[in-house]
């Protein structure tokens, strides 16, 4: 009679019979010699077909509950046979990822025991760059010592998604002879394409941490430790330096910025544990953005280079990467990235192990582990109207807007705005001429928000004849004009004077005027673009009649409900 076994919720985990362990072995034994123990999966093959399809509930039930992913799977699984396996997607399955580029993202984030030493937790991750039509994902727990399945988490095709995350708890027998391999499974079906991309990331862990403390010494906070991010100011000058904790100070390479952030820091050993001669070092840094919708993520440093970077003997491990190693990357003003850096090395007869330095947020009330460091994440920020914009004072006199001090007071719609922060930096995009009916001529970025009658719109978005607010009260737009540019672009941390500017609601609109045109200011260009990359959902009936099925049962899962069979059961 086979033993019951339960994970940390108390709830049941169904085991593997003789053929799904069988596939599973077969799956988890291929990829995990792939590269990075990532790998896309060929559907051709019977045994990775039935591998993934029993991840989310078999065939029968996809077929059911999911026609619609179930035929994305089939159709998958014949382009495979017809036009042979399917080539790495994800960004650690390339060999050399284009680092100007967001690529897709999956990867185990955190596999560890809890710190009571009973249990065993896994966090997962999938962001993509681009839309999707539907996102499945699924992650499992197998005790290879016991010979059983102790926790599995499945999330079925999700819709209007592109970013997920997953949690397994499961618990163990004997914390001082265990070997668990964590599973991730993850499909995507690219918006538009018929076919689903099918990846799966394995992770072994094989004994508890042999990290005593990590002690990070870059990227930190500078400046501002009471911050809950780390600021980083994108082609920063010399005005007000202190409030960043990072700026661009490395010059230009092929006209573009090099920043000046390093990822430092060094590592103890457990006592009674040594590293190996050689250690055989290897790693990752890699940045993801983190927004509302799709991330993506890529490698701001070669991994083949981190090695040189590394050195590991007796019981301290020390990296030093930088600091100019953000080259290239594609930033964008008013992003946040998570930095995940990751070091695998040997240990004296105990084999691999690893840290990472992190900034991902981890698994609910967790309490990380000694090889875990976590970092506050990085925030990029820079201006958003040409230097030479005329800004209006309080008291009536205009100035260019490069030459703005903090503490000076700015006309605004709502009053005197006292300049909290200015913050500089170079714009290389074309930028936005906004020409109005009375003579205004404004250069402003393509995101930076103007304030109209109906409230905040953005430049891309604005057509002739659009109602537009200025010093002198409503006029109309005559024109938008795009203007190349490569310059210094400005912008403005405002709050009514005597009140405190991080206690400003979301909801409190201010702004400056540039050229008499009234805009946002930096904090309402960032809640413009927070607000941006929130992904609106579909009413059901807006979706095709052979995906609601699938959609419905999606939200169902995700609410914890029970699926549907059909419409009719509605």
């Amino acid at each position: 009679m086979t033993e019951t076994v339960y994970d940390s919720h108390g709830a049941p985990v169904e085991q593997f019979n003789k053929d799904q362990l069988a596939a599973w072995q077969h799956v988890t034994e291929r990829t995990g010699a792939a590269r990075n123990g990532i790998a896309t999966l060929d559907l051709s093959d019977d045994k990775a077909f039935g591998f993934l399809t029993d991840r989310f509930g078999g065939d029968e039930r996809l077929k059911a509950y999911f026609p619609q992913f179930y035929k994305s799977l089939l159709t998958t699984r014949r382009h495979h046979a017809e036009a042979g396996p399917p080539a790495g997607t994800t960004l650690l399955e390339q060999d050399d990822p284009d680092a100007e580029k967001w690529h897709p993202y999956v990867t185990i984030s955190y596999l560890n025991v809890t710190p009571d030493n009973k249990n065993v937790l896994a966090q997962g991750i999938i962001t993509l760059p681009n839309d999707a039509t539907s996102v499945a994902i699924s992650l499992t727990l197998y005790d290879e010592i016991a010979g059983k399945v102790i926790a599995e988490e499945t999330l079925p095709a999700q819709y209007n998604t592109l970013t997920q995350q997953i949690e397994a708890a499961g618990q163990l027998d004997d914390i001082e002879n265990m070997r668990v391999v964590a599973t991730l499974v993850a499909t995507y079906q690219p918006a538009g394409s018929p076919y689903t991309i099918p990846i799966t990331k394995v992770s072994t862990l094989d004994g508890s941490s042999v990290i005593q403390q990590i002690t990070v010494l870059n990227p930190n906070h500078n400046n501002h430790p009471e911050r809950d991010y780390i600021k980083v100011c994108l082609g920063r000058g010399d005005i007000n330096t202190a409030d960043c904790d990072y700026i661009y100070s490395y010059g230009r390479l092929d006209g573009r910025p090099v920043i000046g952030v390093s990822v430092e820091g060094y590592a103890q050993l457990v006592q009674g544990f040594t590293f190996a001669d050689p250690a055989n070092i290897s790693g990752s840094c890699v940045l993801r953005r983190r927004s509302a919708v799709g991330d993506g993520a890529t490698v701001a440093f070669p991994p083949d280079k981190i090695p040189d970077l590394t050195s590991a003997s007796g019981t301290v491990i020390n990296w030093n990467i930088g600091p100019d190693w953000f080259q290239g990357v594609p930033w964008d003003q008013n992003q946040t990235i998570d930095l995940e850096f990751v070091l695998n090395f040997d240990i004296q007869n105990v084999g691999l192990r690893h840290l990472s330095v992190t900034s991902v947020p981890p698994a609910v009330g967790l309490v990380q582990p000694t090889n875990i460091a976590s970092i506050d994440p990085l925030q990029f920020v820079w201006g958003c109207v040409a230097e030479t914009t005329p800004v209006l004072l309080a008291n009536g006199e205009t100035r260019a807007a490069i030459d703005i001090r903090t503490g000076q007071l700015l006309a605004s719609p709502d009053g005197p705005m006292e300049v909290v922060r200015v913050w500089h930096g170079r714009e290389d995009k074309p930028m936005a001429r906004l020409i109005t009916s009375c003579g205004s001529s404004a250069l402003v970025t393509d995101e930076h928000p103007i304030l109209t009658p109906e409230g905040m719109r953005l430049p891309k978005d604005l057509k002739p004849g659009q109602v537009l607010s200025t010093r002198d009260g409503e006029t109309t737009l005559a024109a938008v004009e795009w203007a190349r540019f490569d310059g210094l672009v400005i912008n403005y941390d405002l709050a009514p004077p005597g009140e405190a500017f991080d206690a400003l609601p979301d909801d409190r609109i201010i702004g400056f005027y540039a050229d008499g045109l009234a805009v946002g200011d930096n904090r309402m260009q960032g809640l413009c673009a927070d607000a941006a990359r929130v992904r609106p959902i579909p009413a059901l009936a807006d979706y095709p009649a052979e995906m609601r099925l699938d959609v419905l049962n999606g939200r169902r899962a995700r609410a914890g409900l029970p699926p549907v069979s059909s419409m009719q059961t509605l």
